[in-house]
């Protein structure tokens, strides 16, 4: 890299020009997640390919690109040489041909930097041309934030465009707000299913997660919550539907890992007058779950380093993971702004060396920086893995993903996601065994 290299504060890991995915990559997520959402963005057709990026690679399941070519991702096309001018007619054509396809339920508009500087007035023009179905903005803020900002005000958006369903909440039901539904495979899906079990277990019942897969009429189910769950995804926009509707906000952080699941369910319960139950079903997990990983703890964690490559809430979770199974976190290399990582993270992160948004480039450089040894565990997204695949094991998890799919119900949330976790993490440790990267000091090393 021609870039003169930098230091971290830690001075451990160099880093030039910084690696993070980009706000409208958020905003293409969450349309993702909604299946019958259609999105205009007013920007060159650069816009359509970072759509690609999801469809067919990362989200098996995706349904942004159609056969038909009326793909739910529309571009109103205009350049650096058109910017200046009046481009409103262009904007409104792009709204009515997304408006047009009769699958599409509501559409959301939002720019590209070029276009946003501007001055557009978007919610003018939405507001003279009636299209007959909802029209929500996201604001273009590609320049001030990353992909998990452009999630967040996608769902906040969404929030703040919502019609009053006109039901009462009732007390006992629960909506969840804030889910990274980054594609509609088994993972994800069995988040939800995940999700719901625990909720069930508590004897409530979970009538909306935002996002889950769902059509953009279902969104208005969480009228019906007396308590609104928020996922650090999207807690503004949680936040904001409870002041709407009235129902209580619960902030419990990620469920994930054992630790972060029993906080969860436990917040939960607490909430909802449900105290007892929530911790009579945490006993009842974990004496189901905790007999399952036992076993695996001295044959392939006690004592091994692990390198966590995520997002932030993940990176979080990951590490209390990690730490019960008795691994030693060496660093964590966040894909995300410093400003979204969670305080409790400190604690769990203190002993690692930590680095928000990496440079571009060979990430084996990187892990070289915090002392990784060829046997430690990598977990890291699919734009990392195959750099580091061949020299140290490791394991494909979070947006994107390109190797690793799940066309079956395969969570890595609650305690069957933790379950599920384990077992992937047992399993890319035991196949690296045959790689050059395992010597025999490796695969015989005694662990204490």
């Amino acid at each position: 890299m021609a870039e003169k290299a930098e230091r971290s504060p830690s001075g451990r890991f160099p880093h030039g020009k910084k690696y993070n995915l980009p706000y409208l990559m958020g905003v293409y997520l969450a349309v993702n997640a909604i299946r019958d959402l259609w999105l205009v963005v007013d920007g060159p057709d650069c816009a359509h390919f970072k759509g690609q990026y999801i469809h067919g690679k990362h989200d098996l399941e995706s349904t942004l690109f159609r056969a038909d070519g009326r793909h739910r991702i529309v571009f109103t096309g205009v350049n650096a040489q058109e910017v200046a001018k009046d481009g409103e007619a262009g904007i409104v054509r792009a709204l009515e041909r997304a408006a047009g396809v009769e699958k599409a339920a509501a559409v959301m508009l939002t720019s590209m930097p070029l276009c946003g500087i501007t001055g557009t007035q978007y919610d003018r023009i939405i507001a003279g041309h009636p299209l007959g179905k909802p029209v929500v903005e996201v604001p273009g803020w590609s320049l001030r934030g990353d992909w998990i900002d452009g999630y967040a005000q996608a769902l906040l958006a969404l929030a703040e465009g919502l019609e009053d369903s006109g039901v009462s909440p009732d007390q006992d039901a629960v909506a969840i707000v804030g889910h990274m539904m980054d594609r509609n495979e088994g993972d994800q899906t069995g988040n939800v299913a995940e999700l719901g079990r625990m909720i069930e277990a508590l004897d409530l019942r979970l009538v909306s997660v935002w996002l889950s897969g769902a059509g953009y009429g279902e969104l208005s189910d969480v009228g019906r919550a007396g308590t609104i769950v928020a996922l650090p995804y999207g807690e503004e926009a949680a936040a904001l539907l409870a002041k709407r509707t009235g129902a209580r906000l619960v902030r419990a952080g990620l469920p994930m890992g054992l630790e972060g699941t029993r906080r969860w369910i436990e917040a939960v319960g607490k909430s909802c007058g449900r105290e007892e139950k929530a911790m009579r079903f945490v006993e009842q997990e974990l004496d189901r779950v905790i007999p399952l990983v036992e076993p695996t703890v001295p044959f392939y964690f006690l004592n091994r380093g692990v390198h966590l490559m995520c997002d932030p809430h993940v990176t979080v979770g990951l590490a209390s993971l990690c730490s019960d199974l008795g691994m030693r976190l060496r660093s964590a290399i966040v894909t995300g702004r410093e400003q979204h990582m969670p305080q409790e993270a400190r604690e769990l992160l203190s002993g690692a060396q930590v680095l928000f948004e990496p440079m571009a480039g060979d990430p084996y450089v990187l892990l070289e920086g915090s002392g990784a040894t060829r046997d430690d565990l990598v977990i890291c997204n699919g734009e990392h893995v195959s750099g580091i695949r061949p020299r140290m094991p490791a394991m494909e998890l979070g947006f994107p993903s390109f190797t690793h799919h799940a066309l079956a119900d395969a969570p890595f949330l609650g305690f069957e996601g933790t379950l599920r976790l384990v077992e992937r993490m047992a399993n890319a440790l035991g196949e690296a065994q045959d790689l050059p990267c395992f010597d025999a000091l490796a695969r015989t090393r005694v662990r204490g």
